[in-house]
């Protein structure tokens, strides 16, 4: 874990800007600023954040501090300063051309940095894609990579990495470890002896290994394997092991329930006290929840959401958007009794989430883009604001896109807080969001690495995506 921590460390300072030549000796000094504290919420009007290349130099009082000589000074008095976005379950290097549509997406929205949880994009291309970023010849947000899903012998998506035995699960974390990958995503499929193998095997290699639970394992012993996060609530797994009658479910799964009727019967049986036994255990382990809210929710509801027209479709390469209707996507329930109970279990899931960080369960904030609706950059937004109906505060749904990924990745020491020496990945707000977390919709301008993108450059890159999205497929 030591040698992972390193390897992250190395990437994100080598990672300082965007721009060539000079912009390592670039000054910008944001005057007169409100800095938050996602740590505790505070908040210190009238400050000076003074930034050299990609580090924050200072964070003082506006008064004290005289600007250098060849500063760029940002006047933010009545604005408010936050650490860059983290998105912890993104899709974006799904193919070769892809990136290249996203990326500014997830910049222009304050995300500058994002857990990509892997794809049929072949190992070697996921690593060069991150380090290109990292090293400034791609513009993008800091990429954290897992390579191509493990799953069983006959995966659900093409390029994954086929798992049968232990011995099969542990080859595969080696060669992930070896191709430079940080960390593994299992999936849905996996065979019990191999999730084992991976399991030990990760555990052995230093390398976290996250993602679904498969079919065949419990939530509980996901959490005493040590998966260090687990997605979309399981699938609706967390709320299948915490029914009072998840025994005969599981068995009525096996045989064929409809989706329907187990929907109904997940949301009718949730046992509060078994649940919290569940929870508990995911306190004791460490193990990270990662809802993705915003999947979760378009899913039942993708009816509303292409009725609604949303503007943000014209960023959106068409043939993305076209694969986002019930008739492209296999997945998509269109049974109306079926979208019912999905929407009744959605809601459930609200609570769930809210139970379980009032239990001290660990939670971060993804939004499983570019799946429908998901929409890159935008859609981290939404992910806060269900995170606010789920019953956190506006600082703990904004901690789980700041302070929890930094250290969710053991990065604390430079990234995550405004403060010297922290690297100025940052989101210059037109209003508070503790106040309101829509306000981090309020964008005026973006510090990634030490790049300074004022509203003009964002809009900049939004017009840029429009306009690719018109012309540009991404398959």
């Amino acid at each position: 874990m030591r040698k992972l921590k390193a390897a992250f460390v190395v990437l994100f300072l080598v990672f300082t800007t965007f721009a060539c030549c000079d912009a390592l000796t670039s000054k910008t000094a944001l005057v007169h600023v409100t800095v938050i504290d996602v740590r505790n919420g505070s908040t210190e009007p009238d400050m000076t954040v003074f930034i050299e290349g990609n580090e924050i130099r200072e964070v003082v009082p506006s008064k004290s501090f005289r600007v250098p000589p060849n500063t760029r000074v940002i006047k933010a008095r009545g604005k408010y300063l936050i650490p860059g976005l983290w998105d912890m379950h993104v899709h974006s290097l799904w193919n070769a051309d892809r990136p290249n549509s996203f990326f500014p997406l997830f910049l222009a929205n304050g995300v500058t940095g994002v857990r990509e949880m892997g794809g049929p994009m072949s190992t070697v291309d996921q690593v060069r894609w991150r380090d290109q970023v990292a090293s400034g010849a791609v513009l993008g947000p800091r990429l954290v990579v897992s390579g191509p899903f493990v799953d069983g012998p006959h995966p659900i998506w093409p390029g994954s990495i086929k798992v049968a035995t232990a011995d099969d699960g542990k080859r595969a974390v080696d060669s992930l470890k070896a191709a430079g990958v940080d960390f593994v995503k299992v999936y849905t499929t996996v065979p019990r002896l191999a999730y084992f193998g991976i399991a030990e095997e990760a555990k052995n290699k230093g390398i976290p290994f996250v993602g679904h639970v498969p079919l065949v394992i419990g939530m509980d012993e996901a959490s005493d394997a040590r998966q260090k996060s687990i997605e979309h609530l399981a699938q609706g797994g967390i709320l299948l092991y915490s029914s009072s009658k998840s025994d005969e479910l599981k068995a009525d799964l096996m045989t064929g329930m409809n989706s329907n009727q187990l929907n109904n019967q997940m949301v009718d049986t949730y046992d509060p006290a078994k649940a919290a036994i569940l929870f508990s255990l995911f306190v004791k382990n460490d193990t990270w929840q990662v809802p993705t809210l915003t999947i979760r929710h378009a899913r039942p509801y993708l009816p509303e959401l292409q009725a609604a027209n949303d503007p943000r479709l014209k960023y959106m390469p068409k043939d993305v958007a076209d694969s986002w209707g019930p008739k492209v996507d296999a997945r998509q329930p269109t049974d109306p009794k079926i979208l019912a109970s999905r929407k009744r279990l959605f809601q459930k899931e609200l609570q769930v989430v809210g139970s379980m960080h009032h239990a001290g369960v660990k939670l971060l904030a993804g939004t499983d883009t570019p799946n429908p609706y998901c929409f890159p950059g935008f859609s981290l937004h939404d992910e806060l604001g269900f995170m606010v109906r789920a019953g956190l505060t506006p600082l703990e749904a904004l901690q789980t896109a700041t302070i929890n990924p930094v250290k969710f990745f053991g990065l604390s020491q430079s990234l995550g807080t405004i403060e010297k020496g922290k690297v100025a990945d940052l989101v210059l707000l037109d209003a508070n969001p503790l106040e309101n977390i829509s306000n981090t919709k309020r964008i005026e301008a973006v510090i990634s690495a030490g790049r300074v993108f004022d509203r003009n450059a964002l809009n900049g890159l939004l017009a840029d995506a429009a306009a690719k999205a018109r012309n540009v497929s991404v398959h």
